[in-house]
């Protein structure tokens, strides 16, 4: 059974500075993710990661329509097909045969599910 992989809670924010400020005197510090280009050209600008212990946020201005919960699976589509085949619907679903990329769903209560593939 495929697993959902490292958790992060990605928090929808109206003012990035703000909620940075905010979550820094909670103790949370900036961490740089892995990667380059695309959505990696506005960090610190529209998104940030902070952790805590083994707590990770992603504050995203003007990206998300509601705060979701994040996991970086390692088999994205395998995992979409295992949750599938349980029965879970998708609204986004990923583009391609292999490689990065991201899926969307809802739990039962509306909550939004990311699985967000960063590496091929």
């Amino acid at each position: 059974m495929l697993r959902p992989g490292p958790f992060s809670l990605s928090l929808s924010v109206a003012d990035l500075a703000a909620s940075r400020a905010f979550y820094e005197a909670l103790g949370f510090a900036p961490s740089l993710p892995a990667g380059e280009g695309g959505p990696w050209e506005t960090y610190g600008q529209t998104w940030l990661m902070l952790s805590a212990d083994n707590v990770v946020l992603g504050l995203f201005q003007g990206a998300l329509d509601q705060n979701t919960f994040t996991f970086n699976p390692a088999d994205l589509r395998g995992l979409v097909a295992q949750a599938k085949a349980g029965g879970v619907a998708f609204l986004v679903e990923p583009e391609g045969e292999a490689g990065a990329g991201q899926a969307l769903a809802l739990d039962p209560d509306g909550n939004a599910i990311l699985l967000d593939q960063l590496e091929a």
